[in-house]
């Protein structure tokens, strides 16, 4: 089953009560460095889920999630 464009989102979700954030996307881009920072920093991001169609979801700290 293929996803339409318009179903490809991108979710962040934190709440004032906990210091870590999670990141559901399907963005090739943004896969790509949530990637590369469970890579470098693989004690503070680390991939919690492998989504459907090919999205993923990552947890990390908050305090980097810069909108």
């Amino acid at each position: 089953m293929n996803l339409t464009p318009a179903e490809k989102e991108t979710v962040i979700l934190f709440s004032e009560a906990d210091e870590t954030a999670d990141v559901c996307t399907y963005d090739r881009r943004l896969k790509k460095k949530l990637n590369a920072l469970s890579v470098r920093f693989p004690e503070q991001f680390r991939l919690k889920e492998s989504l459907r169609c090919g999205g993923v979801c990552y947890t990390g700290p908050k305090r980097c999630i810069v909108i």
